[in-house]
């Protein structure tokens, strides 16, 4: 009766780690497809908004740049605004007659004070055709960054208080050029993506961090970090927001820059 008992506790041992494994590993494949899902909805997100009607808008540009460590350091900033649109015939990027009489003002000061400032001018070196293209119709860049990350995880989170999910994806040095590979040291990037219920993008953030050395002894270090937010118009996905900020040192140099990018449809 004993040796009974004993196998009938030996069975049912057995068995309840057989279940408590096969519940293991359906709760892993769930969470395997759960982030499947993720990607899934927002490349089917990406596939709906590739829009092809046309757009409108006015985009401001504020640029800072602070170059040097505390007392000596020199500040300049920036500012231009420009009217897109996009459509059958193209990128059309357009500048007021007021911005280009800017521009000649400060040209013709620069030829009497090669320092004077020129806040205008700095500002329009941020208006270039792939940037406006992309505050335009965001899902090119989008499925670039997809298709060239490693994918990392999925989990619910909040945005702006709603209720979203965060995709994280991870860039390796493969990202960079070549020209570049040789001097860096250490590197990591990573994208992270908040989307909808349905996939459709909320906003984005792309982080790179990396150090090296050049010419053997010059040491440098570099950081930055682009936010994006989207807003869906008809069937298009666009960035109404980008913020840019980069930071870099080396040789006993120091520079950090900012660009803010807004965009406001006109209908």
């Amino acid at each position: 009766m004993k040796v009974q008992n004993m196998k009938s506790s030996t069975l049912l041992a057995r068995s309840s780690k057989t279940i408590n494994l096969i519940s293991l590993v359906g709760l892993l494949c769930f969470s395997s497809m759960a982030q499947a899902d993720g990607i899934s909805d927002l490349k089917n997100a990406l596939n709906r908004l590739q829009g092809q009607s046309n757009v409108k808008a006015l985009m401001e540009v504020k640029s800072s740049r602070k170059q040097g460590e505390e007392k000596e350091a020199i500040e300049t900033t920036g500012y231009i605004n420009a009217s897109l649109e996009d459509g059958t015939r193209g990128l059309q990027i357009s500048f007021s007659k007021d911005i280009l009489n800017k521009l000649e003002m400060e040209a013709r000061a620069r030829v009497k004070d090669k320092d004077a400032k020129s806040s205008t001018r700095l500002a329009s070196f941020e208006v270039t055709p792939e940037e406006s293209q992309m505050m335009l119709s965001a899902v090119n860049a989008l499925q670039r960054q997809i298709e060239e990350g490693n994918f990392r995880g999925e989990k619910n989170d909040t945005y702006n208080g709603k209720p979203a999910r965060l995709l994280t994806f991870e860039f390796g040095v493969e990202r960079l050029p070549a020209s570049a590979k040789k001097y860096i040291k250490s590197f990591e990037s990573r994208l992270e993506i908040w989307i909808q219920p349905d996939g459709t993008p909320l906003a984005s953030k792309l982080i790179e961090r990396g150090s090296g050395r050049a010419f053997i002894v010059v040491g440098f270090q570099q950081a930055s970090e682009e936010h994006n937010v989207y807003q869906v118009i008809g069937d298009r996905l666009l960035i109404t927001r980008r913020e840019s900020k980069n930071q870099s040192s080396g040789a006993g140099e120091r520079a950090d820059t900012k660009v803010v990018k807004t965009l406001q449809v006109q209908t």
